[in-house]
């Protein structure tokens, strides 16, 4: 799935914990991402990345203009693709 946006603001996104595994691959400014689950809601700033499955929300935070292409994996295939647990937040 591709997905470009522009706004004249900056977009800031929450998300649900995900029952699948997101590759994002950036074409634009990174993203600053956010935990639910992180002391501080400290930012983790990305601009490809990988999303685990966590049990808790996230935030996504991207300039006003973005351009990326997201492919979705179900568990065992991002788990066959990466050989390593999937329990984390956000890998690059």
């Amino acid at each position: 799935m591709g997905r470009t946006e522009q706004s004249d603001v900056g977009l800031r996104r929450r998300e649900v914990a995900p029952t699948i595994v997101p590759l994002i691959i950036n074409f634009g400014p990174s993203y600053r991402l956010f935990s639910g689950a992180a002391d501080g809601h400290a930012a983790i700033v990305r601009s490809s990345f990988v999303a685990g499955l966590y049990d808790t929300w996230a935030a996504v935070e991207g300039a006003t203009n973005s351009c990326a292409m997201q492919v979705n994996f179900t568990p065992l295939a991002a788990f066959q693709l990466l050989r390593m647990p999937l329990n984390f937040f956000v890998h690059d």
